[in-house]
């Protein structure tokens, strides 16, 4: 019980963490163009754009080998520790001695010099920056995209040496390439120092976006770790007009309730994968060595320039300085080695190459600011991290960077997050370390940006249409889902009848009979805890005294039954045709009505009159074709895995057409909406149009714009309906409380399954109890769960029935483990847009409601969005008059607009005929 404790906790808190305590989102905060340099801002700025090459003075270097040569003994490092004191005061020499003996300086300038370099004046700063342009032929197809890279402490431009190429080179499989400018930071190697305080990442971020402006890129992509990380994802929220996509090699999100839900989570670490577990947690350990390994943040943070006079003035201290991190920082455990196994990624050349842009310029200290700047209270005013970044954006974790997050709390920031690439080694210094893993990954990435704009541009140019037919979406086959190996189907369609035999009943009334005394409940808790065992007693004593199931029976055999064999299963199903008297025309549109959990066509019977009875007002009519999902009643379950809302999406296509149904109308609600919606999404040419009265989106930016109209309410919501929606703590709160058998059934169906299949007493439990909060969740407070006010005892019974006498309700509950696997997910029909003429009806006591503006980003040719009076989850069991009205009101609006589009072709026609 202790562990179902803390996992109610941390559901509890991760929730709270996400909707509760989350702040409004912030607005980018507007900078203008603060000049930097020294003394005032002159009338006039020089603008140019100069080469330069960096230059190692005779004078520097006699004073650095004089400074090295009379470099003092360290301490010897305690035993047997490593490098967790600090770098051993014993590799000190080392270093020394190759910088001094080995390093050749004439050499390595020239490295450092080959590619070219400029100078330009910034916001009164001198910014250096290596530029390089790919080398094309003439009349190439390839497409430059610029690319800014941004280094950060205590690295340099050094970093970029061996990827530089790497990106700028054309590949043989993209058809872009890149344009690099990797700046030197403020401060940092060749580009000039404030002269002012406040230059932080915020500010740096304005200032590197007016260097790209400067260089006539007015659109381009950014990649950056550490400091260049940071900056990155600055300029990214605070200007999305100029940023097309952020890449980063330490994505990170600083917000204290993504934190707070990382303190959830730690209570619940089973709810991320392992691999992110050990990453991660336990979160003790890693706060532990978080404090450990930041001491120079907190002195860089509060006293830079204090630090900075050691390291300026000694290469040796800046080498120990700089050099454990470099160590630490690729790899922790390089730590417990006596050399930091330093030369294990790097050779002693490249390293001192990155020391010599700290030297040789003197900028150490005012490298040191940074943190300073970022940290202080103007900069943190800002709250940067509550400015969503909703450019494109993907995150390349190398397994020993300092820190690492889930995606699932990276997303707190980074709304439009479309990779998130786990590499196989690699530290904080990626492009030093692992440049040929980063710059692929870059490359990928910056394909899925355009991929992304490409598919938004798609999807802008399908919203301009009204309704244009497919899009692409993924081919699925005609699975067999059947036993054994596949066998063709049979095509003959069987009439059907409901015929359960008698020792089926004889064993249910036994079962009845020896049902075990329930706990009682809680005083006062009515069905908040769930069913009232007490109200069940009424229920089982009905079912075993009142109930006859021989009427019942005759009952769901009113409507004409058949069975066909699809894709190896068979599909059980009610097809009914109307009615017409012979002196009416009408045309017959066949209607694909489907139920979803815990209902059956049971929900159906009252409605099937109200649609296949013509009215007199319309010229049209309904041909209802209603089957039992495959697992459920009386349709045959799936004999291997793999069963989801998409692939029944493609049964259910292959019954309509074996029927003879080309086109046709849908209708669900529950699981019956989201497979109707994925039949939109797979066949939209067959889909005529289709009617949900559970209408579904699941995507970042919904999610997004639910967050929005917390605070907004009016740019998301009509106020008449903003309790349907907010405040979104109490709506979470409910979600929680109520979907904990979609958590079991989506993860062990078989283990809740087998108490269900024994129990009768069991199964009522678990589906009464649903059919009490989800007609009205207010219901949960009544000591009879208001069962009766919308179904009579019999009606609730006959719904059993069709589960206990099938056995169905274990295959009926694997539907929820099928959506849910990674399969399904990575699939993506639930989050691909629908362009089929679509209706939502909103009964007020659905489980969860999405406005319109909302449903919009998926439903695109959104003709009929209705609020009906009254009602919950299963409409055509409790207001099914409501519901009829409602289809039959959209159907006439698309058949009316259909025929007006029909007739304006026609009229088109003949005029084009006239002319000719």
């Amino acid at each position: 019980m202790g562990v179902l404790l803390w996992g109610f906790l941390g559901i509890v808190l991760i929730g709270g963490a996400t909707i509760f305590i989350s702040p409004p989102v912030q607005q980018p905060p507007k900078l203008t163009d603060v000049y930097w340099g020294p003394g005032d801002e002159p009338k006039k700025t020089d603008t140019s754009v100069r080469p330069f090459k960096i230059t190692f003075e005779k004078q520097m270097l006699d004073d650095l080998r004089n400074r090295l040569k009379n470099t003092r003994k360290m301490q010897p490092p305690l035993e047997n520790v490593g490098w967790t004191y600090g770098l051993s005061g014993d590799f000190v020499p080392v270093i020394v001695d190759h910088w001094l003996n080995k390093y050749d300086y004439k050499k390595r300038e020239a490295q450092l010099n080959q590619y070219p370099q400029f100078i330009t004046n910034v916001q009164g700063l001198d910014i250096h920056f290596i530029h390089v342009k790919p080398q094309l032929p003439k009349n190439s197809k390839i497409q430059v995209l610029p690319l800014y890279l941004q280094h950060g402490w205590p690295g340099s431009i050094v970093e970029f040496q061996k990827i530089i190429p790497m990106l700028t080179t054309p590949r043989s499989d993209r058809n872009f390439v890149f344009e690099v400018v990797a700046p030197s930071l403020p401060g940092f190697g060749y580009s000039q120092a404030a002269s002012k305080a406040g230059l932080g990442a915020v500010q740096m971020a304005h200032l590197m976006k007016n260097l790209m402006l400067r260089l006539g890129f007015d659109k381009f992509y950014t990649q950056g770790g550490d400091w260049g990380a940071v900056i990155g994802a600055n300029m990214a929220s605070m200007y999305p007009q100029h940023v097309l996509g952020m890449h980063s090699n330490m994505c990170l999100v600083m917000r204290p309730w993504t934190w707070l839900k990382i303190a959830a989570y730690s209570l619940m670490p089973s709810l991320l994968p392992e691999d992110e577990r050990q990453l991660m947690f336990p979160l003790s350990t890693k706060l532990a060595l978080g404090i450990e390994e930041t001491g120079y943040l907190h002195l860089q943070a509060t006293k830079p320039d204090t630090i900075g006079i050691g390291v300026s003035d000694s290469p040796a201290g800046l080498a120990a300085y700089i050099l454990e991190k470099m160590a630490y920082c690729t790899k922790p455990d390089n730590k417990f080695t006596d050399d930091g196994n330093l030369l294990e990624k790097f050779t002693m050349d490249e390293l001192i190459d990155n020391l010599m842009m700290y030297w040789a310029p003197n900028k150490a200290s005012s490298s040191f600011r940074i943190y300073a700047e970022s940290f202080n209270k103007q900069t943190l005013g800002y709250k940067m991290d509550n400015v969503p970044v909703t450019v494109p954006s993907a995150c390349a974790q190398f397994p020993y960077e300092i820190i690492f997050q889930s995606a699932n709390f990276l997303r707190d920031r980074f709304v439009n997050l479309l990779r998130v690439t786990k590499m196989p080694r690699g530290g904080h210094f990626a492009a030093l370390e692992e440049p040929q893993l980063l710059a692929d990954d870059i490359w990928a990435s910056v394909q899925a940006f355009r991929d992304y704009y490409a598919a938004q541009e798609q999807e802008r140019l399908e919203k301009q249409k009204s309704y244009q037919g497919p899009v692409e979406v993924p081919d699925l086959p005609n699975q067999y889902w059947g036993p054994g190996k596949p066998v063709p189907d049979p095509k003959d369609i069987k009439p059907f009848k409901i015929d359960v035999p008698k020792e089926v009943i004889d064993d249910l009334n036994k079962r009845l009979d020896s049902t075990r005394s329930f706990v009682e409940p809680l005083e006062g808790s009515a069905w908040t805890y769930g069913i009232s065992s007490t109200y069940l007693k009424t229920v089982l004593n009905h079912w075993r005294t009142k109930y006859n199931w021989r009427q019942r029976q005759a009952l769901l055999n009113k409507y004409p039954q058949f069975k066909t064999k699809i894709q190896g299963l068979d599909i059980h199903f009610y097809h009914v045709k109307p009615q017409i008297p012979k002196d009416r025309k009408v045309r017959v549109l066949p209607l694909l009505m489907l139920h979803g959990w815990p209902g059956s066509i049971v929900e159906f019977q009252k409605i099937i009159p109200m649609l296949t009875k013509p009215k007199p007002d319309e010229n049209f009519v309904f041909e209802l074709i209603i089957p039992s999902l495959p697992g459920y009643g009386f349709s045959q379950a799936a004999a291997r895995p793999g069963l989801g809302p998409a692939q029944m999406a493609v049964v259910f296509k292959n019954l309509m057409q074996r029927l003879g149904f080309e086109q046709f109308y849908t209708q669900g609600g529950d699981w019956g909406s989201l497979i109707t919606a994925n039949m939109a999404v797979l066949y939209p040419k067959k889909v005529i149009g289709t009617h949900l009265n559970m209408c579904f989106i699941e995507s970042h930016k919904a999610n997004f714009l639910s967050l929005v109209g917390a605070y907004i309410p009016s740019l998301v919501v009509d106020s008449e309906h903003y309790s349907k929606m907010y405040p979104l703590s109490y709506h979470f709160g409910r979600l929680i409380e109520e979907t904990g058998y979609l958590h079991i059934q989506a993860t062990k169906p078989e283990t809740v399954g087998a108490a269900l299949t024994d129990s009768p007493a069991g199964l009522a439990a678990y589906i009464l109890e649903k059919f009490s909060t989800w007609t009205n969740s207010d219901y949960r407070f009544r000591d009879d769960g208001g069962l009766l006010e919308k179904f009579t005892m019999d009606e609730l019974l006959d719904n059993l029935m069709v589960y206990w006498v099938t056995n169905s309700i274990t295959t009926s509950q694997r539907l929820y483990a099928e959506c849910f696997n990674k399969a399904n997910r990575e699939l993506g029909v639930d989050k691909m847009p629908i362009f089929v003429p679509t209706a939502c009806a909103n009964f007020p006591h659905e489980l969860a409601y999405r406005s319109e503006t909302i449903l919009k980003e998926r439903f695109t040719n959104l003709v009929q969005f209705t609020h009906p009076p009254r009602g919950g989850h299963f409409a055509a069991f409790e207001e099914p008059e409501l519901l009829a009205n409602d289809v039959w009101s959209f159907v006439h609006k698309l058949e009316q607009r259909l025929s007006d589009e029909k007739r304006q072709k026609q009229e088109a026609k003949k005029e084009k005929a006239k002319k000719a």
